[in-house]
Parts: structure tokens; sequence; C-alpha cells
């Protein structure tokens, strides 16, 4: 998902673990109905994506499934991203240089279609008319969650990209 995405914040107020959260407050966070698209991508591909956020995050510079470890060969403000290690959610380590083996990423309408993006000329599994709204979904997703966890959603605050070496850059725009 790209930064730019997300509208508004949920905020705790200090001292709480709580507050609630209401179906207009999702509406906030992610008002432009964009769509969920499902694209296969190789280890390079994806090294490639994760790359390509930093310098525009519009691209997709928010994730998860997944951590990262880079190398940023440019300065703080004019990063120059290396993606040297992918590591799914299960264990699985991605060879980052493989042009075969698929993977199966989820993301934004808006973020596939960019010019420039990884996604450019690909086709999506699944066509457009088949696939979901992220907001809708998200509100689906988070009833059930509160629904099976007698009312609390839990948060995933996990650090994603970890840099081994040089500065780390400044969040794109």
């Amino acid at each position: 998902y790209n930064r730019g995405g997300f509208r508004a914040d949920i905020i705790i107020p200090a001292g709480e673990s709580r507050c609630d959260l209401t179906v207009g407050d999702v509406y906030a966070i992610s008002p432009f109905n964009n769509f969920w698209m499902v694209y296969e991508l190789t280890g390079e591909e994806l090294a490639r994506q994760i790359e390509s956020a930093y310098l525009q995050g519009n691209f997709g510079d928010q994730m998860s499934g997944l951590t990262y470890t880079y190398i940023n060969h440019g300065t703080k403000d004019q990063p120059d991203i290396e993606v040297v290690s992918i590591t799914l959610s299960d264990g699985t380590e991605v060879d980052i240089h493989d042009s075969q083996t698929l993977y199966r990423v989820c993301t934004s309408s808006f973020s596939a279609t960019l010019p420039g993006s990884v996604f450019e000329g690909k086709e999506p599994l699944y066509p457009l008319a088949e696939a979901p709204l992220d907001n809708l979904t998200l509100i689906l997703f988070l009833r059930q969650e509160a629904r099976d966890n007698e009312g609390y959603i839990a948060v995933d605050t996990s650090l994603r990209g970890t840099c081994i070496q040089g500065e780390v850059p400044n969040p794109p725009v």
C-alpha cells in the first residue's frame, strides 16, 4: 500500500491500550475506493519493488507479510537502496536474484497502475471487476477480527525494513 493512501491516523490516548474504531474512521483512513489487485512477482521483481518504494512512495511503501534488509548507497535525502535479503512471514527466504520463482503480491490499484511501477505491463491474476475495494475489505476484516477476539483488534507495528549499511533514508513523499 502507499503511504499517501492513508489519510487519517488512529490515535490511542496515552495510558490507554484501546480505543473505539468506527466505519467512519475506516473511510477517513482510506477514502479512495482503491481495489486490491493480486499479481505474481519474481524474487528479483519483489526486491525492485521495495527499492522503488524508497524513491517513489506511491509505488507502495507500506507492506506486511515480509521483512527485508537493505543497504543505502546514497544519502539520507537521496537514497540509493539495494535490497540484500527478503524473508516472508512464514520464514521463506526469497532469492532476490531469482527471475523464475513467483510470489503472490497484493497491492492497491493506484500503486499498481503508476507508470514505472514493477507492476506496469503485468496482468493481475483476477480482473478488476472481481477485485475487492480496500476500505470495504478492511471494514469486513476488522469486524471479523473484533468478533473473534472479544472486541480486540491486534495491531502489528513490527519493523519491515532494516538498514544494514549507510544512512536510514527519509520517508519517500
